[in-house]
């Protein structure tokens, strides 16, 4: 193929581990593509058939050159050749894992010499999300970094709402005398209303009631949102710290979460992925006119991922243990937590349970507000929440809404009238048949 006269020439684009000159102007956020080759005229020809996407491009002929283009840049995709002397592709790979800013990058193979089970294997490991083979058809590599383009517009959307949310948390900040006004603004502005018929079949409801103690203002939230029209994610989540800081860390904790659902489509690795780069990357904290980095906060958080053709639910768990299934026929399911808090340990692991709805299931999910409610040192507990729900059941079956509104007060009455830390619950249920 060869480039028309509105395409970039080799002159343009002076191939030494630099941007092209072309885009010099870009902005320093959305989407970006680097092409790795230790031959121009490849890099050439593939930055000719990508310039109709209108995204920054940037070139390397050698793995080191894209290794320190990763140290300063995020890129949506990598387009990495395999065959290159010094550094080959698998080399880069997996070392551009120990870059902060492209650690979950999609790298997308060129090869001319790929053919074996063995390189397949070792390009899986190392990462890879696909492989073009040389010669390539220029309409199907369009087409397959599009895709990831467009993914990465998503995640920087995400971000700069988040940095929204960050910045009215400092202009709140300078105006408001008290901490506590700040949080409870952004905590709220974090629980959106959802809607009790987002996907057909069920029913979803929730519930949440901040500390009355103005100290103990704490990181609850719950989220639920759509993958597609089949598949519905469900978190609650909750910052183990207090404060504003707690606050601001439930925008981080929610964006990236919907951002990783999106990616994986696995709620137990996007929980690995978020727990590697919180133990990775420090947290910027303001505190007056000096800012410093600083580990967040871990999080204790239930993600469920229902597929609504099946109606079954996978469900993992970090340090959190509030989950019970109340069935049609009123018996009430609980379930030990599984995996450690998000943040803390490098290599924690988390597992999943997996679960079936039927006609008129009820999954509930709630956070240690409602558990840790206790009086003289004995906590309310999940075994709290499933008595009442079963006593509840036998006097009758109320509606979702009036279930988790009972939940609440039934642990309020227990620990005196008042909870001392906030308290979330959101459930769903099957539809009768």
């Amino acid at each position: 193929m060869t480039c028309t006269s509105e395409h970039p020439t080799k002159e343009d684009f002076e191939f030494k581990g630099e941007k092209c000159v072309q885009d010099a102007t870009a902005a320093p956020f959305g989407p970006k593509i680097l092409l790795v080759d230790d031959r121009v005229d490849n890099l050439q020809l593939l930055a000719c058939l990508l310039k109709p996407l209108g995204v920054p491009i940037f070139s390397a002929t050698s793995g080191r050159e894209a290794l320190n283009l990763m140290v300063s840049t995020e890129f949506a995709v990598v387009l990495l050749d395999i065959q290159m002397p010094d550094m080959d592709g698998f080399q880069v790979a997996t070392e551009m894992k120990f870059t902060v800013l492209n650690v979950s990058t999609p790298v997308i193979f060129l090869t001319a010499q790929y053919g074996d089970e063995v390189d397949a294997f070792a390009a899986y490991n190392v990462g890879a999300i696909d492989f073009i083979r040389k010669p390539f058809h220029p309409y199907i590599l369009q087409s397959k970094v599009k895709l990831f383009i467009e993914l990465n517009l998503k995640t920087c959307h995400e971000r700069m709402l988040v940095a929204e949310v960050r910045n009215s948390a400092a202009v709140i900040s300078a105006n408001l005398a008290h901490e506590k006004l700040i949080a409870e603004t952004l905590q709220r502005a974090m629980l959106a209303s959802i809607p009790p018929r987002i996907v057909a079949g069920y029913e979803i409801a929730c519930c949440y009631e901040p500390a009355l103690d103005e100290a103990m203002v704490g990181g609850d939230y719950y989220d639920a949102f759509l993958l597609d029209s089949n598949s519905l994610v469900l978190v609650v989540g909750d910052i183990m710290g207090k404060g504003l800081a707690a606050a601001t860390q439930i925008a981080d904790a929610k964006y990236s979460l919907r951002t990783l659902m999106r990616e994986t489509g696995d709620p137990v690795v996007a929980m690995q992925r978020m727990n590697a780069h919180m133990c990775r990357v420090p947290v910027k904290r303001t505190v007056g006119a000096s800012t410093t980095d600083t580990a967040g906060d871990p999080i204790c958080a239930i993600i469920a991922l229902l597929d609504r053709r099946t109606n079954k639910v996978r469900i993992a768990t970090a340090g959190m243990d509030g989950i019970a299934v109340q069935t049609s026929v009123g018996e009430v399911l609980t379930f030990d937590p599984i995996g450690n808090p998000i943040g803390i340990v490098a290599d924690a692991r988390f597992g999943s349970i997996e679960l079936s709805l039927e006609p008129g299931d009820r999954l509930l999910m709630f956070t240690d507000g409602i558990t840790e409610a206790r009086i003289n040192g004995d906590l309310f507990g999940v075994d709290g929440v499933a008595a009442f729900i079963q006593l509840q059941a036998s006097e009758d079956r109320s509606s979702l809404d009036l279930l988790l509104q009972g939940i609440l007060d039934a642990a309020k009455r227990y620990a005196g009238g008042q909870l001392s830390d906030d308290s979330c619950l959101l459930a769903i249920a099957r539809d009768r048949v």
